[in-house]
């Protein structure tokens, strides 16, 4: 037995299956892939690499395709990885597989790119990775690994590119279609209306997506690791669809008055609000402002499942520097601008 194989499943991914494996084979025993029919030059270049590739006919079932391959995997534990993902750092830590117990599941951390107003922002959200011999997944799409097991956090970030535009196209029909049979299956399961609401919001069906978070949010309970970002995708999809009253309930909830990202979008609906009832701007203004600068007082955070990076810094300096400007209080809109500025991480 080796310690550590990376475990994909893959169809047509040539555009990052290369960028994915050269990162990953310095700290992996084995990288064994799972192809559902690939017509590209995907193959060829996981070869490259050393591969071992078998084959798979897809059945509409991702946790099927998951466990056939961790069925093939010689090592102690598994990687499981997708090819629009890649290491950025923490490979070193990938190098004590020999020393791991098997008695708990490991999450690392991905950075998720995405566009908000034209520019590429990141996310971030902790992940269950890495899993040791004889650990399934559950779920017809967005599969998870069913365990009693202890769950470690292990520091090791990967990239994921998989949200940006051109990708989410490739893969927005299908998610939907087996979301929906996913309903079918386990009718009530407020995780897939969740995600049903997230593929509508990524294609601007706003008020779809507003549906669908609205029943995931009365049957998903507020232990679950993803309400974080429910309820903040939630804020979003109700502002955008013009739902204000359903937005300014979650917010008056304050259900994650700790995090960044929830006073973010608390003041963004609360800006879009503002400017659709002029009438009450001058007794909600007040409200954006706090909620803005208590993203600034809390700081970034990566101790919830999903955040987006800047929402507790730069994001929020830009927000009030625009805030103030549109008040008329230049000195104060340049002391913010100059805070995005200089909280900016560098490229």
């Amino acid at each position: 037995m080796s310690a550590l194989s990376l475990a994909l499943i893959v169809k047509n991914e040539e555009r990052c299956i290369e960028r994915c494996l050269a990162s990953f084979r310095p700290f992996v025993d084995q990288i064994l892939i799972l192809d559902t029919g690939s017509t590209d030059a995907t193959l060829s270049k996981a070869r490259q690499f050393d591969a071992e590739i078998h084959s798979f006919e897809w059945c509409d079932d991702f946790a099927k395709a998951r466990n056939a391959a961790l069925s093939l995997v010689r090592s102690d534990f598994s990687l499981i990885i997708d090819a629009d993902e890649w290491l950025i750092e923490g490979g070193e830590h990938l190098l004590q597989a020999e020393n791991w117990a098997n008695d708990a599941v490991k999450r690392i951390n991905r950075i998720n790119s995405f566009v908000l107003n034209e520019r590429i922002e990141q996310a971030a959200e902790w992940i269950t990775r890495i899993l040791p011999k004889g650990v399934r997944y559950e779920g017809r799409i967005h599969e998870q690994p069913i365990h009693e097991l202890k769950i470690e956090q292990l520091p090791v970030k990967i990239g994921h590119d998989g949200y940006l535009s051109e990708q989410l196209g490739r893969k927005s029909d299908r998610n939907e279609r087996l979301l929906k049979q996913a309903l079918v299956d386990q009718p009530g399961t407020g995780y897939y209306y969740y995600q049903l609401g997230k593929e509508y919001e990524n294609a601007h069906s706003y008020e779809e997506a507003c549906e669908h978070y609205e029943v995931a949010l009365n049957l998903v309970p507020k232990s679950a690791g993803y309400r974080h970002d429910l309820v903040v995708r939630a804020i979003f999809a109700f502002k955008q669809a013009g739902q204000f009253e359903a937005a300014l309930t979650l917010i008056d909830q304050a259900e994650w008055d700790r995090s960044p990202d929830f006073h973010f979008a608390a003041g963004d609906a609360l800006l879009d609000f503002a400017l659709a009832h002029p009438e009450r701007a001058t007794r909600v203004l007040p409200i954006i402002e706090f909620h803005w600068l208590k993203c600034l007082e809390i700081g970034e955070v990566d101790h919830f499942d999903s955040t987006v990076i800047g929402r507790g810094s730069f994001l929020a300096a830009q927000n009030l520097h625009a805030f103030y400007l549109s008040q008329g209080q230049h000195d104060l809109a340049n002391q913010f601008a100059g805070f995005a500025k200089e909280l900016r991480p560098k490229p």
